[in-house]
Protein backbone atom coordinates (compact mmCIF):
# COMPACT_ATOMS: atom_id res chain seq x y z
CA UNK A 1 0.00 0.00 0.00
CA UNK A 2 1.44 3.15 -0.88
CA UNK A 3 1.45 5.93 2.10
CA UNK A 4 0.69 9.68 1.28
CA UNK A 5 3.65 12.05 3.21
CA UNK A 6 4.58 15.62 2.74
CA UNK A 7 7.30 17.07 1.37
CA UNK A 8 8.14 20.64 1.65
CA UNK A 9 9.95 22.74 -1.10
CA UNK A 10 10.53 26.27 0.00
CA UNK A 11 6.88 27.82 1.19
CA UNK A 12 4.81 25.37 -0.76
CA UNK A 13 3.78 22.04 0.03
CA UNK A 14 3.04 19.32 -2.39
CA UNK A 15 1.47 16.17 -2.08
CA UNK A 16 3.94 12.66 -2.72
CA UNK A 17 3.66 9.24 -2.28
CA UNK A 18 6.78 7.63 -1.13
CA UNK A 19 7.72 4.21 0.66
CA UNK A 20 9.47 5.80 3.45
CA UNK A 21 6.70 6.94 5.77
CA UNK A 22 6.00 3.29 6.92
CA UNK A 23 5.50 2.26 10.60
CA UNK A 24 8.72 3.40 12.24
CA UNK A 25 10.50 3.36 16.20
CA UNK A 26 11.26 6.55 16.92
CA UNK A 27 14.24 6.56 20.02
CA UNK A 28 13.52 8.96 23.13
CA UNK A 29 16.16 10.40 25.32
CA UNK A 30 16.09 12.32 28.83
CA UNK A 31 16.62 15.75 28.42
CA UNK A 32 15.81 17.94 31.60
CA UNK A 33 12.98 20.86 31.45
CA UNK A 34 15.54 24.50 31.61
CA UNK A 35 12.44 25.96 33.20
CA UNK A 36 10.06 23.38 34.92
CA UNK A 37 8.00 25.82 36.79
CA UNK A 38 7.05 27.16 32.92
CA UNK A 39 5.37 24.45 32.50
CA UNK A 40 1.56 23.73 32.06
CA UNK A 41 0.03 20.43 31.25
CA UNK A 42 -3.52 19.08 31.61
CA UNK A 43 -2.63 17.35 35.64
CA UNK A 44 -1.99 21.18 36.18
CA UNK A 45 -5.97 22.38 36.19
CA UNK A 46 -6.55 20.98 40.13
CA UNK A 47 -7.06 24.35 41.88
CA UNK A 48 -10.68 25.00 42.72
CA UNK A 49 -10.37 28.72 42.88
CA UNK A 50 -11.19 31.90 40.90
CA UNK A 51 -8.21 30.20 38.58
CA UNK A 52 -8.54 26.66 37.21
CA UNK A 53 -4.52 26.57 37.74
CA UNK A 54 -2.13 27.10 40.77
CA UNK A 55 -0.30 30.67 39.70
CA UNK A 56 2.73 31.82 41.75
CA UNK A 57 4.87 34.95 41.09
CA UNK A 58 4.87 34.12 37.54
CA UNK A 59 4.86 30.52 37.61
CA UNK A 60 2.54 27.82 37.45
CA UNK A 61 2.42 25.36 40.60
CA UNK A 62 1.51 21.25 40.65
CA UNK A 63 -1.44 21.75 43.05
CA UNK A 64 -2.25 18.06 42.98
CA UNK A 65 1.42 17.13 43.55
CA UNK A 66 2.23 18.33 47.12
CA UNK A 67 3.79 17.09 49.99
CA UNK A 68 3.69 17.93 53.82
CA UNK A 69 6.09 17.43 56.12
CA UNK A 70 6.66 17.84 59.94
CA UNK A 71 8.73 16.75 63.06
CA UNK A 72 6.12 13.25 63.24
CA UNK A 73 6.65 12.57 59.32
CA UNK A 74 9.79 14.03 58.65
CA UNK A 75 10.32 11.68 55.33
CA UNK A 76 7.53 11.28 52.53
CA UNK A 77 8.14 8.21 49.40
CA UNK A 78 7.19 8.99 45.83
CA UNK A 79 6.60 5.63 43.85
CA UNK A 80 8.44 6.13 40.82
CA UNK A 81 8.39 3.84 37.29
CA UNK A 82 8.39 0.78 40.80
CA UNK A 83 11.51 2.67 42.16
CA UNK A 84 11.43 4.55 45.94
CA UNK A 85 12.10 8.00 45.81
CA UNK A 86 12.38 9.31 49.40
CA UNK A 87 12.44 13.11 50.30
CA UNK A 88 13.12 13.83 54.23
CA UNK A 89 13.03 17.08 56.01
CA UNK A 90 15.15 18.27 58.79
CA UNK A 91 12.86 20.84 60.60
CA UNK A 92 15.60 22.59 62.78
CA UNK A 93 17.78 23.15 59.59
CA UNK A 94 14.72 23.46 57.26
CA UNK A 95 16.50 21.55 54.42
CA UNK A 96 15.16 18.75 52.41
CA UNK A 97 17.14 16.16 51.02
CA UNK A 98 16.19 13.51 47.87
CA UNK A 99 17.32 9.44 48.23
CA UNK A 100 16.77 7.96 44.59
CA UNK A 101 18.55 5.10 43.82
CA UNK A 102 22.34 5.74 43.86
CA UNK A 103 21.82 9.27 44.62
CA UNK A 104 21.44 11.10 47.91
CA UNK A 105 21.76 14.62 47.59
CA UNK A 106 20.59 17.60 49.55
CA UNK A 107 18.30 20.01 47.48
CA UNK A 108 19.30 23.77 47.35
CA UNK A 109 17.23 26.70 47.33
CA UNK A 110 16.26 28.07 43.88
CA UNK A 111 13.93 31.14 43.48
CA UNK A 112 10.57 30.13 45.24
CA UNK A 113 11.58 26.60 45.02
CA UNK A 114 14.41 23.99 45.42
CA UNK A 115 16.38 22.29 42.57
CA UNK A 116 17.19 18.42 42.43
CA UNK A 117 20.09 16.41 40.43
CA UNK A 118 18.78 13.90 37.92
CA UNK A 119 19.11 10.18 38.95
CA UNK A 120 18.62 6.86 37.58
CA UNK A 121 14.85 4.73 37.59
CA UNK A 122 16.23 1.53 35.87
CA UNK A 123 18.30 2.48 32.71
CA UNK A 124 17.19 5.42 32.47
CA UNK A 125 17.71 9.06 34.03
CA UNK A 126 14.63 10.88 35.68
CA UNK A 127 14.51 14.32 37.59
CA UNK A 128 12.03 15.81 40.22
CA UNK A 129 10.77 19.50 39.62
CA UNK A 130 10.21 21.41 43.08
CA UNK A 131 9.13 25.01 41.89
CA UNK A 132 7.51 25.96 45.25
CA UNK A 133 9.05 24.86 48.51
CA UNK A 134 8.95 26.35 51.76
CA UNK A 135 9.09 25.75 55.65
CA UNK A 136 7.41 27.36 58.77
CA UNK A 137 6.99 26.87 62.58
CA UNK A 138 9.11 23.61 62.03
CA UNK A 139 6.92 22.36 59.42
CA UNK A 140 7.88 22.14 55.50
CA UNK A 141 6.11 21.58 52.17
CA UNK A 142 6.97 21.16 48.51
CA UNK A 143 5.12 21.18 45.41
CA UNK A 144 6.67 18.77 42.77
CA UNK A 145 6.74 17.76 39.09
CA UNK A 146 8.43 15.71 36.48
CA UNK A 147 12.00 18.18 36.03
CA UNK A 148 12.68 16.07 32.78
CA UNK A 149 10.98 14.72 29.23
CA UNK A 150 12.24 12.40 26.81
CA UNK A 151 12.86 13.79 23.58
CA UNK A 152 13.24 12.60 20.46
CA UNK A 153 12.87 13.65 16.49
CA UNK A 154 10.17 12.52 13.67
CA UNK A 155 10.67 13.68 10.57
CA UNK A 156 12.91 16.58 11.43
CA UNK A 157 10.43 17.81 14.21
CA UNK A 158 11.69 17.64 17.83
CA UNK A 159 8.75 15.91 19.81
CA UNK A 160 8.89 15.19 23.65
CA UNK A 161 6.63 12.95 26.16
CA UNK A 162 5.99 14.12 29.64
CA UNK A 163 5.60 12.57 32.60
CA UNK A 164 2.50 14.82 33.68
CA UNK A 165 1.31 12.50 36.20
CA UNK A 166 4.53 11.91 38.03
CA UNK A 167 4.54 8.20 38.33
CA UNK A 168 7.78 7.14 36.73
CA UNK A 169 6.23 5.58 33.36
CA UNK A 170 5.17 7.22 30.34
CA UNK A 171 1.42 6.55 29.03
CA UNK A 172 -0.82 7.85 26.46
CA UNK A 173 -3.91 7.99 28.88
CA UNK A 174 -2.20 9.77 31.57
CA UNK A 175 0.50 11.65 30.04
CA UNK A 176 1.09 14.74 27.62
CA UNK A 177 3.28 15.55 24.68
CA UNK A 178 4.80 18.86 22.80
CA UNK A 179 6.23 19.38 19.79
CA UNK A 180 9.56 21.62 18.55
CA UNK A 181 12.37 22.97 20.17
CA UNK A 182 10.24 25.58 22.65
CA UNK A 183 13.34 27.07 24.70
CA UNK A 184 12.45 27.28 28.68
CA UNK A 185 9.04 27.41 28.59
CA UNK A 186 7.05 24.32 28.05
CA UNK A 187 3.03 23.53 27.10
CA UNK A 188 2.26 20.19 26.54
CA UNK A 189 -0.86 18.84 25.46
CA UNK A 190 -3.00 15.32 26.53
CA UNK A 191 -1.30 12.68 24.05
CA UNK A 192 -4.05 12.23 21.16
CA UNK A 193 -4.64 9.08 18.99
CA UNK A 194 -2.63 10.93 15.99
CA UNK A 195 0.38 13.27 16.19
CA UNK A 196 0.60 16.33 13.94
CA UNK A 197 4.13 17.72 12.33
CA UNK A 198 4.80 20.00 10.40
CA UNK A 199 5.57 17.84 7.36
CA UNK A 200 2.81 14.34 8.18
CA UNK A 201 0.31 13.06 10.29
CA UNK A 202 1.08 9.59 12.34
CA UNK A 203 -0.74 7.25 14.44
CA UNK A 204 0.78 6.84 17.72
CA UNK A 205 1.13 3.54 18.87
CA UNK A 206 2.91 2.11 21.77
CA UNK A 207 4.96 3.94 24.09
CA UNK A 208 7.28 2.57 26.13
CA UNK A 209 6.44 2.56 29.78
CA UNK A 210 9.73 3.65 31.15
CA UNK A 211 9.64 6.48 27.65
CA UNK A 212 13.05 5.01 25.65
CA UNK A 213 10.78 4.58 22.35
CA UNK A 214 7.57 4.82 20.90
CA UNK A 215 5.97 3.63 17.89
CA UNK A 216 4.47 5.67 14.93
CA UNK A 217 2.78 4.91 11.84
CA UNK A 218 1.68 7.48 9.29
CA UNK A 219 -1.41 8.54 8.28
CA UNK A 220 -2.35 7.78 4.81
CA UNK A 221 -5.47 9.46 4.56
CA UNK A 222 -6.70 13.17 3.97
CA UNK A 223 -4.69 15.94 5.81
CA UNK A 224 -5.33 19.62 6.85
CA UNK A 225 -3.21 22.41 7.02
CA UNK A 226 -3.12 24.72 10.04
CA UNK A 227 -1.08 27.72 10.60
CA UNK A 228 -0.80 28.38 14.41
CA UNK A 229 0.69 32.18 15.29
CA UNK A 230 0.17 35.07 17.20
CA UNK A 231 0.80 38.75 17.08
CA UNK A 232 2.88 39.74 19.89
CA UNK A 233 5.85 41.30 20.22
CA UNK A 234 8.27 41.05 23.11
CA UNK A 235 6.53 37.64 24.30
CA UNK A 236 6.32 33.92 23.61
CA UNK A 237 2.84 32.58 23.51
CA UNK A 238 2.63 28.87 24.00
CA UNK A 239 -0.66 26.75 23.84
CA UNK A 240 -1.79 22.83 23.88
CA UNK A 241 -4.65 22.44 20.77
CA UNK A 242 -7.14 19.95 20.03
CA UNK A 243 -9.79 18.09 17.87
CA UNK A 244 -12.91 18.54 19.58
CA UNK A 245 -13.37 14.73 19.27
CA UNK A 246 -9.60 14.21 21.39
CA UNK A 247 -7.88 12.32 18.47
CA UNK A 248 -5.26 15.01 17.36
CA UNK A 249 -3.18 17.33 19.58
CA UNK A 250 -0.13 18.86 19.57
CA UNK A 251 1.71 21.65 21.39
CA UNK A 252 4.33 24.06 20.92
CA UNK A 253 5.12 27.86 20.19
CA UNK A 254 2.70 29.66 18.32
CA UNK A 255 5.11 31.56 16.20
CA UNK A 256 3.76 30.79 12.48
CA UNK A 257 4.47 27.42 12.21
CA UNK A 258 2.52 25.69 9.69
CA UNK A 259 1.42 22.10 10.74
CA UNK A 260 -0.26 19.16 8.56
CA UNK A 261 -3.35 17.88 10.95
CA UNK A 262 -6.30 15.92 10.45
CA UNK A 263 -9.59 17.67 8.65
CA UNK A 264 -11.75 18.45 11.45
CA UNK A 265 -12.49 21.27 14.11
CA UNK A 266 -9.72 22.53 16.76
CA UNK A 267 -10.44 24.21 19.84
CA UNK A 268 -7.28 26.09 22.11
CA UNK A 269 -7.43 23.94 25.20
CA UNK A 270 -4.91 26.02 27.42
CA UNK A 271 -1.86 27.99 27.21
CA UNK A 272 0.44 30.82 28.05
CA UNK A 273 2.43 34.41 27.57
CA UNK A 274 6.15 33.96 28.32
CA UNK A 275 8.29 36.55 29.11
CA UNK A 276 11.92 35.46 28.61
CA UNK A 277 13.72 38.36 29.96
CA UNK A 278 12.14 38.09 33.20
CA UNK A 279 11.36 34.15 32.96
CA UNK A 280 8.60 34.12 33.57
CA UNK A 281 4.70 32.83 32.64
CA UNK A 282 3.17 36.39 32.41
CA UNK A 283 -0.37 35.27 31.81
CA UNK A 284 -2.19 32.35 31.30
CA UNK A 285 -4.79 31.47 28.51
CA UNK A 286 -7.99 29.63 29.43
CA UNK A 287 -10.86 28.84 27.01
CA UNK A 288 -13.89 30.15 27.73
CA UNK A 289 -16.82 27.28 27.96
CA UNK A 290 -18.60 28.77 24.71
CA UNK A 291 -15.20 28.73 22.53
CA UNK A 292 -15.48 28.51 19.06
CA UNK A 293 -13.75 25.64 17.06
CA UNK A 294 -11.50 26.40 14.46
CA UNK A 295 -12.29 23.96 10.90
CA UNK A 296 -9.46 22.86 9.01
CA UNK A 297 -10.87 21.18 5.32
CA UNK A 298 -9.51 18.68 3.32
CA UNK A 299 -6.39 19.72 1.88
CA UNK A 300 -6.45 19.30 -1.73
CA UNK A 301 -3.36 20.68 -4.40
CA UNK A 302 -4.55 21.65 -6.97
CA UNK A 303 -4.10 19.87 -10.73
CA UNK A 304 -1.18 21.18 -13.14
CA UNK A 305 -2.39 22.47 -16.06
CA UNK A 306 -2.59 19.98 -19.15
CA UNK A 307 -0.68 21.55 -22.34
CA UNK A 308 -2.29 22.33 -24.83
CA UNK A 309 -2.22 22.47 -28.90
CA UNK A 310 -3.05 25.02 -30.96
CA UNK A 311 -5.48 23.76 -33.17
CA UNK A 312 -4.52 26.26 -36.51
CA UNK A 313 -0.71 25.67 -36.28
CA UNK A 314 -0.74 22.17 -34.59
CA UNK A 315 2.21 23.57 -31.89
CA UNK A 316 2.16 23.30 -28.44
CA UNK A 317 0.37 26.74 -26.74
CA UNK A 318 2.74 28.37 -23.61
CA UNK A 319 1.56 26.25 -20.51
CA UNK A 320 -0.03 28.45 -17.93
CA UNK A 321 1.04 29.07 -14.63
CA UNK A 322 0.07 26.44 -12.09
CA UNK A 323 -2.94 27.91 -9.60
CA UNK A 324 -1.18 28.16 -6.40
CA UNK A 325 -1.61 25.91 -3.41
CA UNK A 326 -4.55 26.86 -0.84
CA UNK A 327 -3.27 28.76 2.01
CA UNK A 328 -3.32 26.87 5.21
CA UNK A 329 -5.91 27.59 7.66
CA UNK A 330 -5.13 30.29 10.54
CA UNK A 331 -5.06 29.45 14.16
CA UNK A 332 -4.64 33.24 15.59
CA UNK A 333 -4.64 33.19 19.20
CA UNK A 334 -4.81 36.53 20.73
CA UNK A 335 -6.73 37.89 17.44
CA UNK A 336 -9.30 40.80 18.00
CA UNK A 337 -8.92 41.19 21.57
CA UNK A 338 -11.21 43.09 23.36
CA UNK A 339 -11.58 43.77 27.53
CA UNK A 340 -15.33 41.60 28.14
CA UNK A 341 -17.35 43.06 31.10
CA UNK A 342 -20.80 43.65 32.72
CA UNK A 343 -21.95 46.96 33.95
CA UNK A 344 -25.29 48.75 35.75
CA UNK A 345 -26.17 52.32 37.18
CA UNK A 346 -26.53 52.07 40.79
CA UNK A 347 -26.61 54.89 43.49
CA UNK A 348 -26.03 57.52 40.83
CA UNK A 349 -22.61 55.54 40.06
CA UNK A 350 -21.84 53.66 36.86
CA UNK A 351 -20.52 50.05 38.57
CA UNK A 352 -18.60 48.24 36.41
CA UNK A 353 -18.71 44.43 36.73
CA UNK A 354 -16.42 41.62 36.52
CA UNK A 355 -14.75 39.15 35.76
CA UNK A 356 -12.84 41.83 33.45
CA UNK A 357 -11.03 39.69 31.64
CA UNK A 358 -9.01 40.26 28.04
CA UNK A 359 -10.57 37.98 25.54
CA UNK A 360 -9.71 37.07 22.08
CA UNK A 361 -11.68 36.27 18.92
CA UNK A 362 -11.79 32.05 19.29
CA UNK A 363 -12.71 32.83 22.87
CA UNK A 364 -9.62 32.75 25.12
CA UNK A 365 -9.14 34.42 27.69
CA UNK A 366 -6.21 35.85 29.25
CA UNK A 367 -5.73 35.68 33.20
CA UNK A 368 -3.40 35.52 36.07
CA UNK A 369 -1.71 39.36 35.86
CA UNK A 370 -3.20 41.65 37.45
CA UNK A 371 -4.38 44.64 34.91
CA UNK A 372 -4.99 48.50 35.63
CA UNK A 373 -8.28 49.64 33.86
CA UNK A 374 -9.35 53.35 32.93
CA UNK A 375 -13.19 53.96 32.47
CA UNK A 376 -14.17 56.43 29.95
CA UNK A 377 -17.61 57.45 28.57
CA UNK A 378 -17.85 58.82 24.95
CA UNK A 379 -20.81 60.38 22.94
CA UNK A 380 -20.55 61.40 19.66
CA UNK A 381 -20.98 64.86 17.91
CA UNK A 382 -22.82 65.69 15.19
CA UNK A 383 -21.22 67.58 12.71
CA UNK A 384 -21.78 70.89 11.54
CA UNK A 385 -22.49 72.25 8.26
CA UNK A 386 -22.73 69.62 5.15
CA UNK A 387 -19.06 70.22 3.87
CA UNK A 388 -17.57 69.99 7.95
CA UNK A 389 -15.96 66.74 9.10
CA UNK A 390 -17.29 65.45 12.56
CA UNK A 391 -15.81 66.29 15.19
CA UNK A 392 -14.02 64.09 17.73
CA UNK A 393 -16.43 62.50 20.23
CA UNK A 394 -17.00 64.10 23.60
CA UNK A 395 -14.36 61.81 26.07
CA UNK A 396 -14.77 61.65 29.89
CA UNK A 397 -12.57 59.39 32.06
CA UNK A 398 -14.67 58.61 35.00
CA UNK A 399 -12.39 56.12 36.78
CA UNK A 400 -9.75 54.13 37.50
CA UNK A 401 -9.35 50.55 39.07
CA UNK A 402 -7.52 47.26 39.19
CA UNK A 403 -8.85 43.60 38.56
CA UNK A 404 -6.95 40.74 39.73
CA UNK A 405 -6.67 38.68 36.82
CA UNK A 406 -8.48 36.25 37.54
CA UNK A 407 -11.80 34.84 37.33
CA UNK A 408 -13.56 36.93 39.91
CA UNK A 409 -16.78 39.16 39.84
CA UNK A 410 -16.14 42.17 41.69
CA UNK A 411 -17.73 45.41 41.35
CA UNK A 412 -16.20 48.99 40.40
CA UNK A 413 -17.88 52.37 41.08
CA UNK A 414 -17.12 55.15 38.62
CA UNK A 415 -18.54 58.76 38.64
CA UNK A 416 -21.36 59.95 36.72
CA UNK A 417 -19.61 61.47 33.32
CA UNK A 418 -19.76 65.30 33.38
CA UNK A 419 -18.77 68.34 31.32
CA UNK A 420 -18.43 71.66 32.80
CA UNK A 421 -20.00 71.01 35.51
CA UNK A 422 -23.18 69.29 33.52
CA UNK A 423 -24.31 65.87 33.30
CA UNK A 424 -23.36 64.14 29.69
CA UNK A 425 -26.94 62.77 28.53
CA UNK A 426 -28.01 60.83 25.66
CA UNK A 427 -26.67 58.02 24.06
CA UNK A 428 -23.07 57.00 24.80
CA UNK A 429 -20.30 54.42 24.95
CA UNK A 430 -18.56 52.92 27.84
CA UNK A 431 -14.92 52.37 27.10
CA UNK A 432 -12.63 50.07 29.43
CA UNK A 433 -9.07 50.37 28.41
CA UNK A 434 -6.54 48.06 29.64
CA UNK A 435 -3.11 46.52 28.84
CA UNK A 436 -2.12 43.11 27.96
CA UNK A 437 1.91 42.05 27.31
CA UNK A 438 2.78 41.68 24.16
CA UNK A 439 -0.59 42.70 22.34
CA UNK A 440 -0.57 46.30 23.76
CA UNK A 441 -3.52 48.34 24.52
CA UNK A 442 -7.03 46.30 24.75
CA UNK A 443 -10.43 47.67 25.30
CA UNK A 444 -13.90 46.72 25.34
CA UNK A 445 -17.05 48.74 24.70
CA UNK A 446 -20.86 48.88 25.36
CA UNK A 447 -23.32 51.16 24.50
CA UNK A 448 -25.04 52.90 27.59
CA UNK A 449 -27.87 55.71 27.84
CA UNK A 450 -27.42 58.26 30.45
Amino acid sequence: MRTTCWTHLGSLAVLAASAVCSGQTVPLEFAPLELPEATLTQTDFAHDGTLPVLYYYGMVVPAKNRLNFSEKTPKQTLELGGSKCTIAFDPKGRTFRLDAGKTDAALKRRRHGLTAPAFRLGKLSYRLAMPRAFTYLGKGAIYYRSGGAQTGTVAGTNVAIYDANVDGRYEAKHDAIRLGRCGAANAFAPIGDFLATTGTVYRIGKIAADGSQMSLAAHDGDVGRMKLGAPVRGVAVHVAVASTDGKVTFAGAAKGQTLTVLPGKYTLRYGFLFDPKSREIVTLIIPDKKMGAVTVPKYVVPEPPKPKIDPKTKKPLPTPKPPPPPEPTAFTVGEGLSLQFAYAKKDDKIVVSGPVVATGRLGERYVGRKMSVRAYVLKERPAEGKDKKKPKPITVEIGRFTVGGDLKGGEHACEMPKVKDKPLKGKCILRLVGSLPGFGTVTGEKPIGL
